[in-house]
């Protein structure tokens, strides 16, 4: 058999494979339910993210949610599609309502995510200096 011959079916056969594989990934399960105000679970810790822009694209990254400086603060920090970001933020309600901005700054704007009763935030961002606004869902990472 030739090598043209040997490789053909090889690369058929990892074609295959990966369009399997595809279908196994692991999907996002369902969004639980809003978190009672009174009742929140702690949100400090890391998360998947997923969302859609402005123009209706996907995006994913994660975000990492640490106290902040003073009581009641939260500093996030965002490493999502093609940006670093940054935000302080403040529970209100069974909202954390954040202030962000890219690392270089040229970007801005506020996010509000509705914390879950098992510590999923179902978010909606704005950009500051443009109308509308999208999506974001974040998950948290199980721990080691």
């Amino acid at each position: 058999m030739t090598m043209k011959k040997t490789i053909l079916p090889l690369l058929l056969l990892f074609a295959l494979l990966l369009s399997a594989c595809a279908g196994m990934r692991n999907k996002p399960g369902p969004l639980a339910e809003p978190a009672d105000p009174n009742a929140l679970p702690d949100i400090i810790g890391d998360y998947a993210v997923n969302g859609t822009d402005l123009t209706d694209s996907d995006y994913g990254g994660t975000l990492h949610i640490e106290a902040g400086r003073s009581p009641g603060e939260y500093r996030l920090a965002w490493v999502l599609t093609e940006s670093i970001q940054e935000g302080i933020g403040r529970i209100e309600g069974n909202q954390l309502v954040a202030a962000w901005h890219t690392n270089d700054g040229m970007v801005s704007g506020t996010i509000t995510y509705t914390i879950t009763k098992v510590g999923q935030l179902i978010g909606t961002r704005t950009i500051d200096g443009i109308p509308g606004s999208y999506r974001e869902t974040c998950y948290p990472n199980a721990g080691p």
